[in-house]
């Protein structure tokens, strides 16, 4: 089968190779715009090139666009009385939906954040992970990456509260699917260099702190307010993902996992050594 992947879709080093070079001609351009040798024009080429970065990747861009919108939607109807701000907790998902067999909210609640830093937080990372992997497996099975991994996470935690751990909490946001662009990027993509730290960093050690961020917020007794174990759950939804992709990413899978996994014995040896 051949590879789904979109050439078009440029990674953070080809685009900031390309932003370097369209700043040294700014430069020369506004000097040559000075003295009345060339078009104005001509000093927008660096904002044009930066907007065609963010919209390369169009699913991605997409469900950012509409987590924005319905974000500021349901605040603007707030503030302006047109609604109770009551109402929203209807789209809120609740563990107790499942034995009222009230399922809307599961959709809902992925396009709902608690406050901007929330959703900022999850849009940037969306930004991050999504283009990758709609970079390597295209458009589509992106989009259902994103959506299996918010149905497994939120379903999967509600399950261990209703039967487990009584705890009805209302959850909201697209972390547990952003968790699946996560995993899914770490092991299709293992080298892809990213400059969230302005270093250069391969974004599968970027997979790495968010997992063991998580894995540290789930095992401490404080209070956070984050949904850990939903996260964890989209994290690791990759595995049951792995069966509906084709051969071609299922083996790019496979290899990516390896690589994570011996990358991760080696750092954690170098680690270990230095301490010692």
């Amino acid at each position: 089968m051949p590879s789904l992947e979109n050439h078009n879709i440029h990674s953070q080093t080809q685009f900031l190779i390309k932003f370097c070079k369209e700043l040294v001609k700014f430069l020369y351009n506004l000097i040559l715009v000075l003295i009345g040798k060339e078009d104005a024009k001509k000093l927008l080429e660096p904002l044009q090139l930066l907007f065609q970065f963010i919209f390369q990747a169009k699913v991605t861009i997409y469900l950012i666009i509409v987590n924005i919108l319905v974000y500021y939607i349901f605040l603007i109807f707030i503030m302006m009385g047109k609604i109770n701000s009551d109402i929203i907790y209807n789209y809120i998902w609740y563990p107790s939906n499942i034995l009222k067999l009230n399922f809307f909210p599961l959709l809902s609640s992925m396009f709902l954040h608690a406050n901007a830093k929330h959703l900022f937080l999850n849009m940037f990372g969306i930004f991050i992970f999504g283009r990758i992997v709609e970079h390597k497996i295209g458009p589509f099975k992106t989009l259902f990456i994103y959506f299996f991994a918010g149905f497994v996470s939120t379903m999967f935690t509600s399950l261990i509260y209703l039967f487990f751990i009584p705890n009805d909490t209302g959850s909201l946001g697209a972390s547990g699917a952003l968790m699946g662009l996560v995993s899914a990027a770490i092991v299709l993509a293992p080298f892809y260099l990213t400059y969230n730290l302005i270093i250069p960093i391969p974004v599968m050690v970027m997979g790495w702190i968010t997992l063991f961020s998580d894995l540290k917020g789930l095992l401490s007794p404080i209070q956070d307010n984050i949904g850990h174990l939903a996260h964890l759950f989209g994290f690791f939804s990759i595995t049951i993902c792995y069966y509906f992709l084709g051969e071609h990413q299922q083996h790019e899978i496979k290899i990516g996992y390896i690589v994570n996994m011996v990358s991760l014995l080696v750092f954690g040896a170098i680690a270990v050594y230095i301490l010692l």
